[in-house]
């Protein structure tokens, strides 16, 4: 039995959604070069941009001190943004506590390591596990 031949729509099909123009928040970005972090008018340079009702993120130069970036922080705060996240600084030098010395570094070969590892498992039947783990390491041949 044939089939019959399926008309063609004459209108084209709706679209299920419309879009609907939304009022979005400006997201702006402090970066390490920007000229609130080394100007001490930071105050004239952070409130000539537009702030109010945005979401800034603050990217700290790595040598800026916690106590610039709480102050910079405080003062977007002070110009109604609406939110303000300060980033982790990338490449800052930890510097070392006076007489503080490098303690020894510990060392082990791969079988130690492991071994310490099936240990501190929290695991119902550790001897599984371990007799699991060294049959690996065999076949890895390590």
């Amino acid at each position: 039995m044939a089939r019959r031949r399926r008309q063609a729509a004459t209108s084209p099909p709706r679209a299920s959604w419309h879009a609907v123009p939304v009022e979005a928040r400006r997201l702006i970005t402090v970066g390490p070069d920007d000229e609130a972090w080394s100007s001490r008018y930071a105050h004239s340079v952070l409130t000539t941009v537009e702030w109010k009702g945005a979401i800034v993120r603050l990217r700290p130069p790595p040598g800026c001190s916690d106590e610039r970036v709480e102050a910079v922080r405080q003062l977007l705060i002070g110009v109604c943004v609406a939110a303000v996240r300060v980033e982790a600084r990338h490449g800052a030098v930890v510097p070392l506590e006076a007489g503080a010395e490098f303690s020894e570094i510990k060392t082990c070969t791969v079988r130690e390591a492991v071994q310490s590892l099936v240990e501190s498992a929290n695991v119902e039947d550790r001897e599984a596990l371990r007799a699991y783990v060294w049959e690996l390491i065999e076949e890895e041949g390590l």
